[in-house]
């Protein structure tokens, strides 16, 4: 208890410690939730864009990824191995920005940065008549380019709001983050469907890049597929009875092995799963 300069009666003095530790937590989560956020962001990506690659690719080569039956981190790893170079262009992109970023804020004068701010947060209106142009003369291109340009619109606006000071209300900038969330995943699958049809394509086109497999089985595995032959060893003493050449390693998931046949093509080629038992004897060579 204290008395009051002003009355002499005795009054309660009220903490301020919880006030401080509150705005400590407070900082705390926001510093938590700038790290977590970007990385579960670029986990969930990544796990899309290899989820859609593998998908496209075997629907290219005619059999359906789920038989695969791979697991999040093997989506995420078949992502990694193919986005080095699409990951280095928009590292190099984001250092170019911030270059761009740090000139603005020193170079420009405040009515030049308010007039760029103006034109950047209205940038949807471009867009919206590239988009229209496209509707109009382009209409296959439609498709393809509605991410970018959706990309582009939301990307500006959102940093002509962030040179005129952060004027709009916190649900209409959560929106907008939302709609960028969602244009960066619609390019995400773009991309992953190009490289699925580019793998699809190049397997198609050199099926001889693939591993040569020499299966040995101590059991006839009836396989009749084009430019695959078989040979009985016969005999009594070889504990595998039957050896198939003319296959290539084309996936391996856990113990499933998909092969495909020499010469494959769209119209003849064949995509097997063996699994690898104690019947079957796999040999890899180039």
């Amino acid at each position: 208890m204290a008395r009051s300069p002003l009355t002499g009666r005795p009054h309660r003095v009220v903490a301020r410690g919880g006030e401080h530790n509150g705005a400590g937590v407070s900082e705390r989560v926001k510093t938590v939730l700038s790290v977590v956020s970007p990385l579960a962001l670029g986990t969930v990506l990544l796990f899309y864009f290899g989820w859609v690659r593998t998908k496209t690719e075997a629907a290219a080569l005619g059999y359906d990824s789920k038989i695969l039956e791979f697991g999040t981190a093997d989506y995420v790893l078949r992502s990694i191995n193919v986005l080095s170079l699409p990951l280095v262009a928009a590292l190099v992109l984001v250092l170019v920005l911030l270059r761009g970023h740090h000139w603005l804020t020193t170079r420009l004068t405040r009515p030049a940065r308010a007039r760029l701010a103006r034109g950047l947060t209205r940038t949807w209106l471009l867009c919206l008549l590239i988009w229209a142009v496209l509707v109009a003369f382009a209409p296959p291109a439609v498709a393809p380019a509605l991410p970018p340009l959706l990309t582009c619109a939301v990307g500006c606006a959102l940093y002509g709001d962030h040179l005129r000071g952060g004027t709009w209300t916190l649900p209409f900038r959560a929106v907008v983050i939302a709609l960028l969330i969602i244009a960066v995943i619609a390019d995400t699958e773009r991309l992953a469907r190009a490289m699925g049809e580019g793998f699809a394509a190049g397997v198609a086109a050199e099926p001889q890049q693939l591993a040569v497999v020499d299966v040995y089985s101590a059991k006839d595995l009836a396989i009749t597929v084009p430019n695959v032959t078989v040979t009985r060893l016969g005999g009594p003493g070889p504990a595998y009875q039957f050896h198939y050449s003319g296959l290539r390693l084309l996936q391996r998931s856990g113990d499933k092995y998909l092969l495909i046949n020499d010469g494959w093509n769209p119209a003849t080629g064949r995509v097997l799963m063996l699994h690898n038992t104690d019947d079957i004897r796999l040999e890899f060579r180039r």
